[in-house]
């Protein structure tokens, strides 16, 4: 006779199964990719992208000395793609030809269902907010302290096309970009200090060889100069590095 499993067995395989998912379902949601954060990128990035393609157009913004109408804040009648522009609602109407969609009332969906508000193209202040909702009207909440997963940002524009991103996890999420080329370029500066530390090393001990008793103050001034030189070496790389991806991520072109 086939005997089936008791109450007990039961139990404890339940309880073997909660334990493992317990384990892994934080695992697996970690893994995961955030959603929002992905399609801000994205809209970071086309928003620069299209920003600097109208800018940088003649036929739309032509070249003035004008503070008052220097790049984007020149307001005059365009046509773009067989439409006219003019006015406070340019840049809007051209940023949004540029999605292949249309502005109205100061803002326009595009073909991912992210929803873009430009309220004020007229940059009276040399610089103007364009806000994104990521993932259309499922509104959860702004990029601000008190919100842990943003869907809504905002990007400040300047009249030259410069942007930078206004919040409190947007910066975060552009340095988050390119994590292997970052993990890459930190191992490389970490070989770097440690084979400058290798040759710090090797150059005591050949100097202390090479030295008598007599010479033992040149030979720890020599010591010290060679690791003033590796640290202030390394330092300037590193400084370098973080600079770079700085600039790249458009946390210093960005800045006032």
């Amino acid at each position: 006779m086939k005997k089936g499993f008791t109450l007990a067995e039961t139990l404890v395989a339940l309880a073997i199964i909660g334990v493992i998912a317990g384990i892994m379902i934080p695992a697996v949601q970690n893994v995961r990719p955030n959603k929002e954060m992905v399609m801000f990128k994205k809209a970071y990035y086309l928003a620069g992208k299209n920003i600097s393609e109208i800018v940088n157009d003649e036929s739309l913004y032509p070249e003035t000395d004008d503070p008052e109408t220097f790049g984007l804040a020149n307001t005059e009648r365009v046509q773009f793609r067989g439409n006219w522009y003019a006015g406070n609602t340019k840049f809007c109407g051209l940023l949004a030809a540029k999605f292949n969609t249309t502005c109205n009332n100061g803002s326009f969906t595009t073909a991912d269902g992210m929803v873009w508000t430009v309220r004020n193209s007229d940059f009276s202040n040399g610089q103007t907010v364009v806000r994104v909702d990521v993932n259309g009207g499922n509104v959860e909440c702004s990029d601000t302290a008190n919100c842990t997963k943003p869907d809504q940002f905002r990007f400040v524009v300047n009249n030259d096309g410069r942007i930078r991103p206004d919040g409190y996890l947007a910066g975060t999420y552009l340095l988050e970009t390119d994590n292997t080329k970052k993990a890459n370029d930190f191992d490389v500066k970490r070989n770097v200090a440690l084979q400058s530390d290798a040759n710090i090393v090797n150059g005591f001990h050949s100097t202390i060889t090479n030295s008598n008793l007599s010479n033992t103050g040149t030979a720890v001034n020599s010591v010290v100069n060679q690791t003033n030189s590796s640290i202030n070496t390394v330092n300037t790389d590193i400084v370098n590095m973080v600079k770079n991806a700085a600039t790249q991520n458009g946390i210093v072109k960005g800045s006032n």
